[in-house]
């Protein structure tokens, strides 16, 4: 992989100190799947050359190549082959809990050794191929969401039906943080475009506003999303949620559920 190669010095030592067990191993698969600070267009060379050389077929080696899914009807669990890690391609769809991001209404990891960007990667995966019985709930829309406990603290993650890990955010624990969140401002500002502060008060207003219109189960998975920062998703479950409830919304609600979901990317979302 000299393209690889060529191209380590611009990134930091830290950066790639991560992935050298990999590289020095020719594990061109999980190097590639660890190096989430590669730019976009670097990256889909990366993968080009790696499928050339017959790696993306060797990825067997990783403890994450295929995701434990859930079924919602209570039946045995399947296993599905995984796509790789869903990347944040959206401003406002989530992410923002390492320590130091200070992303407002975000819950961060705590900022110790066993936090590193490439340890949590693996105990989100870890998480994800291994929910516990009765840590694990179906989601409207098609999603899953599962929680257990990894280096002390309560984590979340959420997957969808075919596998990818979507996003994954600390509950509570030792050195878990919370970013500020709602302040009760009134919202001004409705434009694409927006701080977040202000996407964080009209969604906060909306999800009080229709949550009770929703069952026990389906307010809990809201809650945890909008308490994470998951803008996308929690727009994405709210709005499958309301559907599956049959809740009448008037064409004012519909309209802002619409154009929140343009905002935080929940339209885009495969259903």
């Amino acid at each position: 992989m000299a393209f690889l190669n060529d191209r380590l010095p611009r990134y930091s030592a830290d950066d790639v100190e991560q992935i050298s067990p990999y590289l020095r191993a020719a594990k061109w698969g999980l190097a590639i799947d660890l190096a989430v600070w590669i730019e976009a267009d670097t990256m889909v060379r990366l993968w080009d050359e790696a499928e050339w050389f017959g790696q993306l077929h060797k990825r067997e080696v990783a403890p994450w190549n295929r995701l434990l899914v859930v079924t919602s009807e209570g039946g045995p669990v399947s296993w599905r082959p995984a796509p790789r890690v869903a990347r944040p391609t959206h401003p406002k769809k989530g992410g923002g809990h390492l320590a130091g991001a200070r992303r407002p209404g975000r819950p961060e990891f705590p900022s110790v050794v066993a936090w590193t960007s490439h340890k949590l990667l693996t105990y989100l995966l870890d998480l994800a191929e291994h929910p516990r019985a009765g840590h694990a709930v179906a989601m409207p829309g098609g999603l899953f969401r599962a929680w257990d406990v990894r280096a002390g603290v309560l984590v979340e993650v959420v997957v969808d039906v075919s596998g990818r890990l979507l996003t994954g955010y600390p509950l509570r624990g030792p050195g878990v943080t919370r970013n500020p969140g709602r302040t009760g401002a009134p919202v001004t500002d409705t434009g694409l475009d927006r701080p977040e502060s202000q996407l964080l008060e009209e969604l906060g207003e909306v999800v009080d506003a229709l949550g009770p219109l929703l069952s026990a189960v389906d307010r809990e998975s809201l809650g945890h999303l909008f308490d994470a920062g998951a803008w996308q998703l929690a727009v994405y479950v709210l709005r499958h949620a309301l559907g599956e409830a049959a809740a009448p919304l008037d064409d004012d609600r519909t309209a802002q559920l619409a154009r929140l979901a343009q905002e935080t990317g929940a339209d885009q979302l495969a259903h």
